[in-house]
């Protein structure tokens, strides 16, 4: 499994790059044989102006089976991504039982 991350206009520091690789590892690991690729993309909503505005969006690219997306926004950057790891792993759980049973 795959994972790009992209921070545009804010970067990542190692710590948060290191974060977003453990999470979605535990969340996605038990489909690792169905993903190609995992992209993450975080951004400031509002560019520095505080507030609920730290957001994740995950993309996983199954194979044969499409491509499944989760968003969640947050105050707190950490936070973020940990929901949309949690909201990732349902989604992409429900795609491909969804799948198995059509």
């Amino acid at each position: 499994m795959q994972f790009d991350i992209h921070a545009p206009k804010i970067g990542t520091t190692e710590s948060l790059s290191d974060h977003i690789e453990r999470r979605m590892h535990a969340a996605l690991g038990q489909f690792e044989h169905r993903i190609s690729t995992v992209d993450v993309k975080i951004q400031d909503l509002t560019a520095g102006r505080g507030g609920v505005d730290k957001s994740c969006s995950v993309f996983v690219h199954l194979k044969r089976a499409g491509i499944v997306m989760a968003q969640e926004v947050q105050s707190d950057m950490y936070a973020a991504v940990s929901l949309a790891a949690d909201k990732i792993k349902h989604a992409v759980g429900h795609k491909l039982d969804r799948r198995r049973f059509h």
